[in-house]
């Protein structure tokens, strides 16, 4: 066959405890909510900028802002890196097990699918780890997906464009938010390439990266202008 699997975001099953249990891949909503987990545990760079910039020249707070701005915007977004990072966590191990076992089995909680892990021993949490990472519901064969260490290190360092090409499949075909939500990326990546084709995909990822570069430009010159408008 050909990819049917991940179009059709087929699952896979696992037995923990004598209990069998249907692990469903990764959906947009899954990684909205993975997204969320990690950008909720990172500090706030804001954090005593008045009292930082208090003695500073006006060169060196314009530099300072800069620096507090562009760490503020990374602190909202995730990179393919940051995932990677998360997942080799014992909180990352937990989460997105309980994420792919909740849709056929709502009543776990977190709680109890981070207690079915800890009584796995380590061979047999190896083996479950395995069978999680075929239902990330990453296109295997793209930049975006497959081992970490096949990945360029420059997209690793990049915050994926799920978003903007989620935007663009609502245009295509009147999607609704929960209805993109629903899909994995690998199905959001099928059906982006096959109305628009890999190359174009590929080019518009480009495009949107460089968009949103200029944007986040004009939105810090405007920022630092404003902050130092206020201490003036």
């Amino acid at each position: 066959m050909d990819g049917l699997s991940q179009l059709t975001a087929a699952g896979h099953t696992v037995t923990c405890g004598g209990r069998t249990y249907h692990l469903s891949p990764l959906t947009l909503a899954d990684y909205g909510e993975i997204e969320n987990q990690i950008v909720a545990a990172r500090a706030d760079p804001r954090g005593g900028l008045r009292q930082r910039l208090a003695g500073m020249s006006a060169e060196e707070q314009e530099q300072e802002l800069e620096r507090v701005f562009d760490q503020a915007v990374a602190a909202r977004r995730v990179t393919l890196g940051d995932l990677d990072q998360w997942w080799q966590t014992w909180a990352g191990l937990c989460y997105r097990f309980w994420l792919m076992i909740r849709k056929r089995q709502p009543s776990v909680e977190l709680e109890e699918a981070a207690a079915i892990l800890a009584r796995l021993s380590l061979e047999r949490r190896a083996e479950l780890i395995r069978r999680m990472e075929a239902c990330y519901g990453l296109p295997v064969d793209q930049p975006m997906g497959g081992p970490a260490e096949e990945r360029d290190a420059a997209w690793r360092d990049a915050a994926p464009p799920w978003g903007q090409w989620a935007c663009r499949l609502s245009r295509l075909y009147g999607w609704s938010p929960a209805e993109l939500a629903a899909l994995t990326i690998a199905q959001m990546w099928t059906y982006l390439t096959e109305s628009c084709g890999p190359g174009a995909c590929k080019r518009m990822a480009v495009a949107d990266g460089l968009a949103y570069c200029a944007r986040r430009r004009r939105q810090r010159e405007q920022w630092i202008r404003q902050m130092m408008e206020k201490r003036s």
